[in-house]
């Protein structure tokens, strides 16, 4: 179908011309046509119907054109929406549309030096212009404006196909047409220069310069101005008959194929790939399906295409079929004519042997061995040929550059929409939905960004969402991308088989593999991320493939493109598939039955690692490389547990729990553990006491963190007693000293924690637990800041040489979090001591420890300590600043002990601005959530605090009780206000 409105508005319809039979039905369907795919709104007809003078019956009016309509373009596309209607079409099928598009087009190849391709373009833009159009609507602004964007269009084709005439060496033919468009654009100036041009490399100075003087006076009679300083630069450059004017010289031959839309992104790929052809006479752009790889050669061979004096050569063998047929297309494609009895390829050789020239040989996987060949013999034959070819597979051949053509960049999550658009992959979404005249919104730009997240950057599948989101909205696509395979496809009836559908493109790529390397990539898609070589045998292996074969079969599949292969840790490759292949993938393996095998194999693999890395609760954390390994695999384990939480039995679940119970501790899902590990002790009621022990002191920090603290405190006693029971003397230590830390800060009965971190120390010396002794140590150096007791001792040590003895342990054992521990007991320390400076660098190093173990809980404590050093040293606004952002870390995470310090700290903030209503709430809020240890009571509230409130006299204890009845969240949001 075709709705043209440049013009008579009319509709082709099974080679049927139809017209609507009265004015204001063919005013309702050029409306509707210029927002094809969009709702338009019944204030937007009835304007386009009435103008500024309506009938009281204008909508229902519109209502009953809007029914005569569908028997003209038909029911199913004149769709009814909230408000309006909705004209349900491909863009590309009204005229105006394919005229912007021509005219863009048309722009584009004159960017980049493809004049008959533009000519072509421009050419055909102008031809769809048939008559003044929208004469139908009523006069308004709207019509007017309308009208003037579609005259401009014309005008601008128009100045696009001269200046490809002139591109091309036509000047004297031009010249004709070009009098003509400034006698009816006169102020028109960028059509006088192309006229100007023309008539000077035509021989006509004179006449050049004649037609600049009449341009200025006809400028100055009827505006007053002279010409712009361009016009005035050429005038002079005519004058002195500045060489760069003459014409460049005609491009070499080419018969690259013409684009009919935009390239977008990719400057640094085509930067890299030009440069490669000078130094390389063959490049192989490799990648999988559908990720732009004959785009981005047509681009480079455009770029070479000045420095091959016999001209750039396009060969497509995507519709070959038979090897022997290569040659023969090749042939084709030049425009050779073999002698009588030579062979298509002794006809190749004869024309490449004396010439310089580029061949661009697209699509040659699938019959890869042929075009090897081939290409090899006439690289041979002539010196002056190079090759751009583009595969899915590298043709093997010597002295072949590999450049691997990656999906477009996409936005990382919770990258901000501005610094979204800019990523090539969303800005190639927003080109081909503008194209659609469907824009993005700026509103819109994260849901783009995700969109293009979910399909991996992938510039077929990107288009293809283009096609489906024009007409559906973006959300309903995004919607609907847990079914990509089935959404991405084509709306174009047109479209190569091969790009029609993301399936398709995809099944090209799994057609070619070995039957071996098809079952290896389709068991590797239960893996979720990257992986290593040792994960894919795990996965890999199975029936019909032995675990000695899977690496040759992955090999096979990273040179594919079906698997993607990067840098990992210590010189180990890292692997992984797009979400895409992965989703293909799980269908093979799904209609195999082979999902719930490949997936216990993946829970196996990784439960073993977890077993490898440390099955305690605290040497897991306190070995650096364990502690990596837990980091770099985190989503394996992840994905392990789920699956085996569903299908396996709680023992072999809890050898995973080990490394993803640290994992999620440190991430702050605390809720979670603590879920996981109850559900996991319910069922695993035969679990030997050390298991259950270690299980179940696994959960007493997240409850405790989380304002659970009873239960914490009752289940560190059961944890103590079973390994007891055990004979498990470290866990004992562990729990001993667990227990001791929950009593310094849920109570503050330091004497009391003393007891327990002194058993716990000498417990875990014979026990030969040195790393849980480190840990008591710190502790208790905390414990004693917190008391306000920095020149305390315990087991003869001072505080300052407990922590450096901790710290000596701790960074032998590479262990980041402790360390994180121990540089938090320092900046307490410092505060104690009242020494700013000494708490703002201790709070760096808790930092980057923190950061480097990936602990929010010691980040939230480290950026605290950035704001408890600025509030000693009466920086209010950056103490601001850095305790609210500890505060939303531990409210986030649910960590409700530690945002007790935090508005305690904010507490002491508002008492420096002499707010006291607000610092007593505060005040009774964090109290409710942690105790005022006498470090916190002497620095913050007797310094900031008490000062402010004393005004309140009698009121502040019910102040107080008013922070104490408020929830942390509110808390929170009262802080916010207060310190804005």
């Amino acid at each position: 179908m075709e709705i043209r409105i440049l013009g008579p508005v009319e509709v082709e319809r099974d080679g049927r011309v139809i017209a609507p039979g009265s004015r204001r039905e063919r005013a309702v369907l050029a409306t509707l046509a210029l927002s094809a795919g969009r709702a338009v709104s019944i204030d937007t007809l009835v304007d386009a119907l009435w103008g500024d003078t309506p009938p009281p019956s204008a909508a229902r009016t519109v209502r009953s054109h809007v029914s005569r309509l569908r028997r003209v373009v038909g029911r199913e596309l004149l769709t009814a929406e909230r408000g309006g209607y909705r004209l349900d079409v491909d863009p590309d099928v009204v005229d105006a549309v394919r005229l912007e598009r021509a005219v863009t087009g048309a722009r584009s190849a004159l960017d980049h030096g493809e004049a008959s391709r533009a000519r072509v373009a421009a050419g055909r833009a102008v031809a769809l212009w048939r008559g003044e159009p929208l004469t139908d609507l009523a006069d308004s602004d709207s019509r007017r404006g309308r009208l003037v964007r579609l005259e401009e269009l014309l005008v601008t084709a128009r100045e696009l196909r001269l200046e490809a005439e002139l591109a091309l060496g036509h000047h004297e033919a031009a010249v004709a047409d070009l009098e003509v468009e400034v006698a009816d654009q006169p102020l028109r100036e960028p059509l006088w220069a192309l006229l100007m041009l023309a008539l000077y490399r035509s021989g006509r100075q004179a006449d050049a310069l004649r037609a600049y003087a009449r341009l200025r006076s006809r400028l100055g009679d009827e505006l007053g101005i002279e010409p712009s300083p361009e016009l005035a630069h050429l005038e002079r450059a005519i004058l002195c008959q500045d060489p760069q004017l003459d014409p460049d010289p005609p491009p070499p031959p080419s018969n690259l194929p013409a684009p009919v839309s935009s390239f977008v992104g990719r400057i640094d790929e085509i930067d890299h790939a030009v440069a490669l052809t000078s130094t390389h006479r063959l490049v192989t752009l490799l990648g999988p399906g559908g990720v732009g790889k004959s785009r981005l050669a047509i681009e480079v061979a455009a770029r070479v295409r000045r420095s091959s004096p016999d001209g750039v050569w396009w060969i497509d063998l995507a519709s070959v079929d038979a090897p022997e047929a290569v040659p023969a297309r090749a042939v084709d494609a030049l425009g050779v004519t073999p002698s009588p009895g030579s062979t298509p390829e002794q006809a190749l050789v004869d024309v490449v042997r004396s010439r310089r020239m580029v061949l661009v040989v697209d699509n040659c996987e699938h019959v890869r061995g042929a075009a090897a060949r081939l290409i090899d013999r006439l690289l041979v034959a002539g010196a002056g040929l190079s090759v751009i070819a583009t595969s899915r597979v590298a043709l093997g051949l010597e002295g072949e550059c590999h450049l691997d053509v990656a999906p477009l960049q996409t936005p990382p999550p919770d990258t901000p929409a501005a610094t979204a658009a800019g990523y090539d992959a969303v800005a190639l979404l927003s080109a081909r939905l503008a194209d659609r005249s469907a824009p993005i919104p700026s509103t819109d730009l994260d849901l783009a960004a995700e969109v293009c997240r979910m399909v991996d950057g992938l510039p077929l599948a990107i288009e293809l969402v283009a096609a489906h989101a024009a007409p559906l909205g973006l959300a309903a696509v995004r919607d609907r991308l847990d079914r990509r395979l089935d959404l991405l496809t084509g709306t174009s009836p047109v479209a190569e088989a091969r790009h029609a559908s993301i399936r398709a493109a995809l099944d090209g790529s799994y057609e070619l593999l070995d039957p071996g390397a098809r079952l290896v990539f389709d068991r590797l898609s239960v893996i979720p991320g990257n992986f290593d070589l040792a994960a894919a045998v795990a996965v890999g292996t199975g029936d019909q493939v032995g675990a000695d074969e899977v690496p040759a079969h992955l090999s096979e599949l990273v040179e594919s493109s079906m698997v993607v292969a990067g840098p990992g840790r210590d010189g180990q490759r890292r692997f992984r598939l797009l979400e895409t292949l992965r989703d293909y993938g799980l269908e093979h393996l799904v209609a195999r039955g082979e999902d719930d095998p490949a997936r216990r194999r993946h829970a196996d693999h990784f439960r073993v690692l977890a077993g490898a890395v440390g099955t305690g609760l605290h040497q897991l954390a306190r070995h650096g490389s364990a502690s990596r390994t837990v980091r770099d695999e985190a989503h394996n384990l992840d994905a392990a547990l789920r699956w085996s939480l569903e299908r396996d039995d709680p023992a072999r679940t809890l050898e995973l729990v080990d490394a993803v119970g640290e994992l999620w501790y440190r991430r702050g899902q605390l809720q979670d553990l603590v879920e996981l590990v109850d559900s996991l002790l319910e069922r695993g009621t035969d679990l030997p006491p050390a298991r259950r022990g270690w299980a179940t002191l696994r959960i007493v920090w997240p409850l405790f963190l989380g304002g659970d603290q009873e239960r914490a405190l009752a289940r560190v006693d059961e944890a103590r007693e079973l390994l007891e029971t055990s004979g498990d003397r470290a866990g004992v230590a562990a729990a001993l000293h667990a227990r001791a830390h929950m009593i310094t800060l849920a109570t503050g009965d330091i004497d009391e924690a003393l007891r327990g971190y002194r058993a716990a120390v000498e417990l875990s010396r014979t026990a030969g637990a040195e790393l849980d002794g480190a840990t008591a140590l710190a502790e208790a150096a905390q414990a004693l800041a917190l008391a306000d007791r920095p020149e305390a001792t315990l087991l003869g040590m001072t505080v300052p040489e407990m922590l450096d003895a901790a710290e000596r342990a701790l960074v032998t054992a590479g262990d980041d979090q402790g360390l994180a521990h121990v540089a938090l007991s320092r900046w307490l320390l410092a505060a104690a001591l009242d020494d700013p400076a000494a708490v703002r660098h201790a709070a760096d190093d808790c930092l980057a420890h923190a950061r480097a173990a990936d602990s929010r809980i010691f980040e939230q404590m480290g950026v605290l300590g950035h704001g408890v050093a600025d509030l000693l040293a009466g920086e209010l606004e950056p103490a601001a600043l850095h305790v609210l952002g500890a505060a939303r870390l531990a409210l986030d995470d649910g960590n409700l002990l530690q945002l007790g310090p935090a508005l305690q700290c904010l507490a002491g903030i508002a008492g420096a601005h002499d707010d006291a209503v607000d610092a007593a709430r505060l005040w009774g809020a964090a109290t409710r959530l942690a105790p005022a240890w006498p470090l916190i009571a002497r620095t913050v509230h007797g310094r900031f605090v008490a000062p402010a409130c004393a005004a309140l006299g009698d009121r502040l204890d019910d102040e107080i009780e008013a922070g104490r009845a408020m929830d942390p969240a509110a808390a929170l949001d009262l802080a916010r206000r207060v310190l804005r």
